[in-house]
């Protein structure tokens, strides 16, 4: 697709005003429903959850709360909002689990109880049967990504939108928020389980196959052990899924608008936009799009290598810090 068709976007505002103002401007915009959906499932848990102690329902209460004020807000003084939604969006996206509630929870119900539709420990379907090893594979591998709280990294970073650096920062402090639990988590009892472990050194021989790309890789370097290996893939998770593929998602839409905003500021007579912000989207725009001069690196294999690095370094860190 020629840059030119990407482009085409209907920023609000107009070129005079700085970019991040009317990026926010169409965030505040297409943010209403992302309000609505994240209010309906923190209640939704809180709920399905009557058991939760008072610090989680505590955090509950107040992201409930938190993101009400904000439709609230939205609704009763729309250009108040859209000006200052930032300072709010950060700190319900720094706050969306809980910094380290949520997922300490997580951890919980999945060594107290089976999820549903996954065998437990207890559970007469984890064996050493053959038959069983893939099912028993694609179970851990769906109860993991579970623990990680990939999913819901992924959900507060599409919903809770703003400018590319704030949401690094935002996103980075989330993923920093439950790296603690993890190597505690995969040392439970459940994670124990001999056929358990069987079913991650699998996954882990699967996802090293992430690493292909590059030419000299580090984890091969160690050998993890069981409880490690668990640890090394939920991190990757985490940072790979849950961190990395929203942000470059993130900087690819940010880069297409931002150079819609610079051909608008050329139309209107005006000089090109600069700062930090604005090389880095024009780096990530030259560097995916057709330009002329541009280095054209479709966004999958952007993805690729991003995770490819993600593994490996997880792999090499985790297993590396005892």
């Amino acid at each position: 697709m020629a840059p030119g068709v990407m482009c085409r976007l209907d920023l609000p505002g107009n070129p005079s005003q700085p970019f991040h103002y009317r990026i926010n401007l169409n965030y505040a915009r297409a943010g209403a429903w992302g309000d609505i959906l994240l209010l309906g499932v923190h209640l939704a848990f809180a709920c399905s959850r009557p058991d939760l102690d008072g610090p989680s329902a505590n955090w509950q209460l107040a992201t409930c709360a938190g993101v009400a004020a904000s439709i609230l807000w939205r609704l009763l003084l729309p250009a108040h909002h859209a000006r200052w939604r930032e300072a709010l969006t950060l700190v319900l996206r720094l706050t969306g689990l809980g910094l380290g509630l949520g997922v300490h929870h997580v951890w919980q119900v999945v060594h107290s109880e089976a999820l549903p539709g996954m065998p437990s420990a207890a559970d007469g379907g984890l064996n050493g049967e053959p038959a069983a090893a893939l099912g028993d594979a694609a179970a851990q591998m769906a109860r993991l990504l579970f623990v990680s709280c990939a999913g819901s990294l992924v959900v507060l970073a599409l919903t809770l939108r703003m400018r590319l650096t704030l949401s690094a920062v935002a996103q980075a402090g989330l993923v920093a928020s439950l790296l603690p639990h993890t190597r505690a988590g995969c040392a439970g009892p459940l994670m124990s389980h001999p056929a358990i472990q069987r079913a991650t050194h699998r996954i882990y021989g699967m996802l090293s196959w992430v690493g292909t790309p590059l030419p000299l890789p580090l984890a091969p370097m160690v050998a993890p052990t069981p409880v490690e290996e668990c640890a090394v893939i939920v991190t990757f998770f985490q940072v790979g899924l849950g961190l990395l593929l929203p942000l470059l998602w993130e900087a690819v839409v940010a880069a297409r608008a931002f150079a819609a905003h610079q051909r608008q500021r050329r139309a209107a007579g005006l000089p090109a936009e600069r700062g930090l912000q604005a090389w880095l989207y024009t780096q990530v725009w030259e560097l995916c799009s057709n330009t002329e001069g541009g280095l054209t690196v479709p966004p999958a294999l952007l993805a690729w290598i991003l995770l490819a690095v993600a593994w490996d370094w997880t792999a090499f860190l985790t297993a590396s810090s005892h």
